[in-house]
């Protein structure tokens, strides 16, 4: 049955692919992916005062540092050392500079100044003062000495090194593995230079892997959430060893649940657990609880309570979370990292009908956000007045997300909440203060024009956060959660979406990538598609959105697929996301081939140019690699159409299907969806990829108990390749 279902599906595909581009209005040519820009480097502004650092490999400059400064952990030290690393790459030198404490400064000497060394004099200290946070970053020449420094001696001075290695110096860290430092004896800068820069967003989690394993990357970088601190062999990898990070509080404990509390998101259902709809509960957090489903949802459709969310109008709810809320801070009071407390709703739309909650929704407008917010308010006083004396920093999360997106009337957020705002029914192929369509994917999707719904949501819970001075934050989504590696025509709205964030008073970011499914990705994982891009963009864009996104993309592009095979990248970017912007809305659950349509045709243009690429960067190995990684979401569109080489009429389609995914994982995916699937039989590569990495989806082909996940470290290893 599996089988006659995906023929009709690859007939339906072809002609879907064939006659669907040819109802809409596809526009043509280069894309603008931000800045108004047309692929040509951006020329260096002309020096009028320049200020020799190095003159033929020599200098007379020293690096000095904050009296006490010793652990090498210590963002001051952290900055320093990447100041060493890319002036040695540019030189071909090791630590180029000697580095003194302020109190042992030689006599006389010219130096970089890094972190308050209490150098540079009275106005300078001033200036530091009146930084807004300690992230904030102030790079300034001052007679012939260059100070880098931020408000105190932790991430703002850090960041300032690698603002200065990055836009004074002209050196990238493109990916963990390629850095670029321009070759030179001679390095100078601005003599006039004075740049104070200021985080737009407060928060900004760039949630790839590609850089949530690597920490020092992660830093450099300025991403300042702990999501992705992990153990790798036996070794913790933490962003808390860069400065710290903004972190969500949470504990765990052991028997007999073994889980934490608290946490990023969806907490409820560990600050009143679903344990207790079922029978007693014993925690160190509220002690022995009894059964009581009256503390969860009422369901009109049912009569019934449901364990999927909580009633908030049970004062029993209320009192529980703050035990639990209290129970989570106190355990982590000592930790400053953590600031933020989630009191966040399940991932389910079974949201309480009981008749209080009800009264309380339409006392509020009438919308689920209403309960939700006072429920919110009401911790957040609690804390506050709590931990006024001891951490009157912690904020109080919690989510404007499905059932609670819209906001309410009659009620505004108190000052120490954060509202996050999520994004997942946008659409994110057209600029969401522009677009109001929503997940449709579909040939038959709407294309006319129509107001944005999130657009007013933005500009309204901007406008409730503001009253008392709360903060806004959003959930945004970069990726396809049912195929990672499909091609997704985003690039070209990141920074439009970031700035309409900040503009609409947003305070944090956390732009989701693709999740790890709760397996830990191996280092060296890639996407398949344009997610290395992603990383590199977004890094830039969330510590300000404003920057140029077409000159990011091309630096990175000539970086990572070489200068001659990039016009070729660029030209299928410009042509899939044409494509998309005219047939279709994106959201992040649907299928592949509903993003995009390419006809057999049109696939094999993009396959000659994606041959061309790799002729042009066959002479460098690292720059073919990107190519053959990128084309990756080429094939896999295809195999996902029945098109081309993959077609259901190609007698060699069962074995171009196995040499497809033999391919993608010795190239570095490590997922096509939650994990890598080991295929336990010839009939699976009959199936798509999609149904490959979704096995149980609408063509239910798969055996459960067969169902395991792949070892891929040895698959590779036994065909003799292990990803670096």
């Amino acid at each position: 049955m599996a089988m006659i279902q995906t023929f009709f599906v690859g007939i339906l595909l072809f002609f879907q692919s064939i006659f669907a581009p040819m109802i809409y209005d596809i526009p043509t040519g280069s894309v603008d992916y931000g800045g108004g820009f047309d692929y040509k480097t951006v020329e260096a502004a002309e020096i009028e005062k320049p200020l020799d650092i190095f003159i033929d490999g020599e200098t007379d400059y020293v690096i000095v540092i904050p009296d006490g400064v010793t652990a090498e952990t210590e963002p001051v030290l952290r900055g320093v050392k990447w100041l060493q690393e890319y002036f040695g790459l540019m030189l071909d030198e090791d630590e180029p500079f000697e580095v003194y404490a302020a109190s042992a400064l030689p006599t006389g000497a010219k130096y970089i100044s890094v972190g308050r060394t209490g150098l540079g004099g009275s106005d300078f200290a001033d200036e530091l003062d009146a930084l807004k946070s300690s992230e904030d970053l102030i790079k300034k020449v001052i007679g012939d000495n260059i100070y880098i420094s931020g408000k105190d001696n932790g991430r703002g001075s850090m960041y300032g090194c690698s603002a200065f290695v990055e836009d004074q110096l002209g050196c990238r860290w493109y990916t963990y593995e390629l850095k670029y430092a321009p070759k030179t004896k001679d390095i100078f800068i601005d003599g006039d230079l004075d740049d104070t820069q200021e985080a737009k967003f407060d928060y900004r989690d760039n949630y790839w892997p590609y850089i949530y394993l690597y920490p020092e990357f992660k830093a450099f970088h300025k991403s300042n959430s702990t999501l992705g601190d992990r153990w790798y062999n036996g070794e913790l990898y933490t962003i808390n060893n860069y400065g710290g990070a903004v972190e969500y509080f949470a504990v765990g404990w052991g028997e007999p649940y073994n889980h934490h509390i608290g946490g990023f998101c969806h907490t409820m259902h560990n600050l009143v657990p679903r344990q207790l709809f079922y029978g007693d509960y014993d925690s160190p957090a509220l002690g022995h609880r009894t059964q009581d489903q009256e503390l969860f949802a009422y369901r009109k459709d049912t009569g019934r309570r449901d364990v999927g969310q909580r009633c908030l109008t049970n004062p029993d709810v209320l009192e529980m979370t703050k035990e639990a809320v209290f129970y989570i801070i106190d355990t982590n009071i000592n930790n400053m990292n953590m600031k933020i407390i989630s009191i966040t709703q399940e991932d389910n739309d079974a949201y309480c009908q009981c008749v209080n909650c009800e009264a309380m929704d339409n006392l509020y407008g009438g919308r689920q956000s209403g309960s939700n917010l006072w429920f919110t308010n009401e911790i957040a006083k609690a804390v506050a007045e709590r931990y006024e004396s001891t951490r009157p920093d912690i904020l109080v999360d919690t989510f404007a997300y499905a059932y609670s997106v819209a906001p309410p009337t009659g009620i505004v957020p108190e000052e120490n909440v954060i509202v996050r705002l999520c994004t997942i029914g946008c659409c994110f192929n057209h600029p969401i203060r522009e677009c109001g369509g929503q997940r449709t994917g579909s040939v038959f999707a709407d294309m006319k024009p129509k107001a944005s719904v999130y657009a007013k949501y933005f500009e309204d819970w901007g406008k409730l956060c503001d009253v008392n001075g709360a903060q806004l934050h959003v959930w945004d989504y970069n990726t396809c959660f049912k195929f990672y590696p499909a091609i997704y025509p985003n690039v070209h709205v990141l920074a439009d979406n970031l700035q309409f964030f900040y503009e609409n008073n947003a305070r944090g970011v956390f732009s989701e990538g693709y999740d790890t499914g709760g397996v830990e990705l191996l280092p060296g994982s890639v996407s398949g598609e344009f997610g290395e891009l992603r990383v590199y963009m977004l890094a830039k864009l969330l510590w300000d959105p404003y920057l140029n996104s077409n000159q990011l993309m091309e630096e990175f592009m000539h970086a990572y697929y070489g200068e001659a095979a990039t016009p070729y990248i660029l030209q299928f970017l410009d042509f899939y996301t044409n494509k998309a912007i005219g047939t279709n809305h994106t959201g992040v659950f649907g299928r592949p081939e509903a993003f995009t349509y390419m006809n057999v045709f049109e696939c094999k243009k993009m396959e000659k140019l994606f041959d061309k690429a790799e002729a042009v960067a066959a002479g460098n190995a690292d720059n073919l690699l990107a190519v053959k990684r990128t084309r990756l979401c080429l094939k896999l569109y295809e195999a996902n159409m029945m098109l081309g080489d993959y077609s259901w009429f190609n007698p060699m389609r069962l074995k171009n299907n196995k040499e497809l995914f033999h391919e993608s994982v010795m190239l570095g995916l490590d997922r096509f969806s939650a994990a890598m699937i080991e295929p336990y039989d010839t009939y699976v590569w009959l199936h798509r990829p999609y149904d490959w990495a979704n096995m149980k989806s609408w063509i239910d082909f798969y055996d459960a108990d067969k169902a395991v996940r792949m070892d891929l470290e040895a698959y590779r290893a036994e065909h003799g390749y292990v990803i670096p």
